[in-house]
């Protein structure tokens, strides 16, 4: 059951653009192993910047296994009402996101 908000994460991401607006997925961390902060924004309609943007972090271990940001970033995105979920395949090492 701990798994369950990922996975219907997983499923929101893979089932591709269906419309605006549209949440962006982004992994930050002190390397390419560990991702100690995600942030989602929500790009309400093609040409736009983003709008409400949310971020969760972790001291330990990797917020990509942690299934209660998992439902915090679902509840996000179901609140801003997003059609789509684009998602980072990696990490993206930003030095101004990771402080």
């Amino acid at each position: 059951m701990s798994d369950r908000f990922l996975k219907r994460l997983g499923k929101k991401v893979k089932k591709g653009m269906r419309g605006w607006p549209v949440a962006t997925v982004a992994f930050y961390g002190p390397d390419a192993s560990r991702a100690s902060k995600v942030v989602v924004g929500i790009i309400a309609s093609e040409h736009e910047a983003v709008g409400a943007m949310r971020d969760w972090k972790l001291d330990v271990g990797d917020v990509r296994n942690d299934p209660r940001i998992a439902e915090e970033m679902l509840d996000f995105i179901t609140e801003q009402g997003a059609l789509s979920v684009a998602m980072t395949g990696r990490i993206i090492g930003c030095p101004h996101q990771e402080g």
